[in-house]
């Protein structure tokens, strides 16, 4: 319990430091005009409770030059149990879950071009997605990533919700977003 304070306090020190600005990880995903909180070079992703929407943590994505790649990191030490980031209304009409926060930016933007008014809540993991799942009620459909070890799908149906992934293996919603467009 005394980590998790630790670290909802470094969590919320670091999101009042930051700055609203566009960020490298943001253009390679497809958003190049899309602001995320940054700090130090790093993407913030505030991780909120999805009852309660109080703050658990956070994920950092930034470049490893030693590796030349995008890494993603929850802060030490914070529950990430149910822990999501919403985009869009906290009552919506429909909730469409998924994993990752270019996947959730991908779904939203599909959902905006076709005039609905649906909520997206990123999970962070294939396991979280199951817990949030149970939280959350109206309508609500799961965006599975289509991963080769089929973690992705297991957890889409293990929610009983309706659900959908891309067509082609490896791909999430963002693939399919910058592949083709929609």
């Amino acid at each position: 319990a005394a980590r998790q304070l630790m670290a909802i306090g470094k969590a919320s020190q670091m999101l009042s430091s930051a700055k609203a600005e566009e960020h490298g990880y943001l253009q390679l995903k497809g958003f190049e005009k899309e602001k995320g909180m940054v700090l130090d070079g790093e993407l913030l992703i505030p991780m909120r409770n999805v009852i309660t929407n109080e703050l658990q943590g956070l994920q950092r994505i930034f470049w490893t030059e030693a590796d030349r790649r995008w890494e993603k990191k929850m802060l030490t030490g914070m529950k990430a149990k149910n822990a999501v980031f919403r985009i869009g209304s906290k009552a919506p009409s429909e909730t469409f879950l998924c994993e990752g926060y270019a996947t959730g930016l991908s779904i939203a933007a599909a959902l905006r071009s076709v005039g609905s008014g649906a909520s997206v809540l990123v999970c962070f993991s294939d396991s979280n997605l199951v817990h949030v799942a149970s939280q959350v009620s109206g309508r609500v459909f799961v965006y599975a990533d289509n991963d080769m070890s089929g973690a992705g799908e297991r957890a889409a149906k293990a929610t009983n919700l309706p659900y959908c992934m891309s067509d082609t293996v490896g791909f999430d919603a963002n693939d399919d977003f910058i592949h083709n467009g929609s």
